[in-house]
């Protein structure tokens, strides 16, 4: 008999969902408000959400291209 594939709820999709959301939030709001006058020259807000944006996207990609799928034998 032909094993059955089941697949299962993959949170990676949920993870890279919400960081994707997120360095999409931090990455706008720190390229359109207006830079924070701070003793570091450098926009945070679109650095680390450039970072977020990156980490949940590779999430995604993984989730999509290796899917979790359990194999069965009855």
């Amino acid at each position: 008999m032909k094993p059955k594939k089941q697949t299962y709820f993959d949170l990676r999709k949920v993870i890279g969902g919400v960081f994707t959301i997120y360095g999409l939030i931090i990455s706008g709001y720190g390229l359109f408000a207006a830079p924070v006058k701070t003793h570091i020259h450098s926009n945070l807000n679109l650095w680390w959400g450039l970072v977020l944006l990156i980490f949940g996207l590779a999430f995604l990609a993984l989730s999509f291209w290796k899917p979790a799928i359990i194999v069965e034998e009855e």
